[in-house]
């Protein structure tokens, strides 16, 4: 028989006060470390009271990496200092009360600094029939409008997919000139992706020339839902995407109270080696270890949970199989590394098939509201940052950095005259050009032509003269088929010598990172997204216990 417990694994017997407990985690990554630390110090905590907590506590943690963090994985040059994160790069819901990361990052007194979606220089390329094509820095006030917009278009659809009584007593003559006559027979919640969703309001039909540039920005800021979703939009569940409303009040409060988004400037493995720092040091971290199968085994009257591994040398060229067995085993792996049948459990329990594992491997493509998203990331390093050397169309002439913020420029860092003081530099390309990619992955004898970015994040008060562009969804796909790093370079320099100029923006980076997520042996993929089968309910249904044994996310 086995007994709930924490996401998918095993437990195969209730443990006396006076036996120790055996416990296997399989994956070193947050999660893994996170499930490790509790135990630990709940045993501790615990130990020698009136209660059902085991005396003492084993804890192994098989890692197939060389190396602690799973999908944090923080790049650092031969000297240590901090180059780039390939994997996650922010502490999300920095301001939220109880946040465990955050809580690490203060106790260990790390430095944090936060970032707004909405402190964002917008640049749009514009096609002119005599002039040709031309930038255009989209003024603060034009970026504003487009994001109430966006919040009422989200207003909408959450009234409307939550069948809202609410009496709208407005007049015809009260209304936005924008608003959009919405026919609620039209919308079907569990059948509709979020792009459908929003071409249902209109958002991709023009309704005049007028409207062209606020039309834009709007599908533009919608396209950067994709990066925190990992997915597009034709992938995302409508229903599942309205428990997160938009906040309409985003735009005009960007204080230190309702920070949200933090980058860790001593990088991201500092969290992971504040969690590591509890553990034993002696043969709780076996690395270089790829479980194979997890099995319940009988034994006698009772049962004890097998794990089959192959442990491989440093160098990959020999490998030995190991068995292990345990009271209790944690299962912490990526989704997609469950979904491609990486490890095969035995019995294969209603909670694992609640999180799309199949015993046959030719079930292993069925649809699943649960999905692993796919979120690729190019980071590109210069020799100065060539974006704050002098003023840029816009550009800000200020002493310090981001006083607004209570943002500290880093020790030894020169603050030019002239800032682009934004988190982020957005980028809308023209439709000719969007076409003209499109085209190029179709005509190209079935090669990917690179995406077009659509933002920078300006890391150079982390990392030194350093942008980092992300891509989502369809975008990041293109990333993982087109194997050429260079091409993708030069697709994301592109706009940015169409922004600054060819002079200013002469010079190649001198370092670059692409990352493929969805080709990592122990990820395949970045991390879950609710598909458009899913519901608002569906995360909480992978959780719930089924007959004694808890297999949910």
């Amino acid at each position: 028989k086995t007994f709930p417990f924490i996401t998918c694994g095993y437990m195969s017997k209730r443990v006396k006060n006076d036996e120790p407990l055996d416990v296997i985690i399989i994956g070193g990554g947050a999660a893994g470390l996170a499930a490790a630390s509790y135990l630990i110090s709940s045993v501790n905590q615990h130990h020698n009271k009136k209660t059902t907590t085991p005396s003492s506590i084993r804890v192994s943690i098989l890692e197939a990496r060389n190396r602690l963090g799973g999908r944090i994985d923080t790049v650092r040059n031969s000297d240590n200092v901090l180059v780039a994160e390939r994997g996650a790069a922010w502490i999300h819901g920095a301001s939220c009360e109880g946040n465990p990361i955050i809580d690490i990052a203060n106790k260990k007194k790390l430095d944090l600094y936060p970032t707004f979606l909405t402190d964002c220089a917008l640049y749009a390329e514009e096609e002119h029939e005599t002039k040709g094509a031309a930038v255009r820095r989209i003024p603060k006030k034009d970026l504003r409008l487009a994001f109430l917009d966006v919040a009422k278009q989200d207003d909408q659809l959450f009234d409307l997919l939550h069948d809202s009584d609410d009496d709208d007593s407005s007049t015809e003559s009260e209304r936005d000139e924008d608003d959009l006559s919405i026919n609620k027979n039209e919308v079907k919640p569990t059948e509709m992706s979020l792009e459908e969703g929003l071409q249902t309001l209109g958002l991709f039909t023009a309704k005049g020339p007028s409207h062209r540039h606020r039309r834009y920005i709007q599908e533009w800021l919608w396209k950067r839902e994709e990066m925190d979703c990992a997915a597009s939009l034709k992938d995302l569940s409508l229903a599942a995407w309205m428990d997160q409303p938009w906040d309409n009040d985003a735009f005009d409060s960007p204080s230190a109270s309702a920070v949200e988004e933090v980058l860790v400037m001593d990088g991201y493995d500092s969290i992971v080696e504040a969690m590591a720092e509890t553990l034993p040091t002696e043969n709780c971290i076996h690395f270089n270890t790829i479980v194979q199968v997890i099995r319940l085994v009988s034994a006698g009257d009772s049962s004890i949970v097998e794990v089959v591994s192959e442990k491989r040398t440093e160098d990959m060229s020999t490998n030995t199989i190991e068995t292990r067995q345990a009271h209790v085993v944690i299962c912490t792996i990526p989704l997609g590394c469950l979904r491609h049948h990486d490890i095969k459990f035995e019995p294969a329990t209603e909670g694992l098939r609640r999180l799309g594992y199949v015993p046959d491997k030719a079930e292993v493509g069925k649809t699943h509201a649960v999905q692993m998203g796919l979120l690729n990331r190019v980071v590109l390093t210069f020799q100065e940052p060539f974006w704050q050397q002098s003023s840029p169309p816009g550009g800000v002439k200020c002493n310090t950095l981001k006083n607004q913020k209570d943002k500290k420029p880093l020790d030894n860092h020169t603050i030019p005259e002239f800032i682009d003081e934004n988190d982020y530099i957005g980028w809308i390309p023209s439709m000719q050009n969007i076409h003209k990619s499109s085209n190029d992955k179709k005509n190209r004898n079935h090669i990917i032509a690179p995406p077009i970015p659509i933002e920078y994040t300006n890391l150079h008060p982390q990392c030194h003269a350093t942008l980092a562009i992300q891509f989502a969804g369809a975008d990041a796909e293109a990333i993982e088929s087109c194997k050429d790093d260079d091409s993708i370079v030069e697709a994301c320099m592109k706009p940015l010598r169409k922004i600054y100029g060819k002079e200013r923006c002469r010079f190649n980076p001198i370092r670059s990172i692409v990352t493929r997520w969805k080709a990592d042996p122990y990820a395949k993929g970045s991390y879950s997204m609710l598909s458009t089968t899913a519901t608002t309910t569906t995360t909480n249904n992978s959780a719930k216990e089924a007959h004694g044994e808890l297999g949910g996310s």
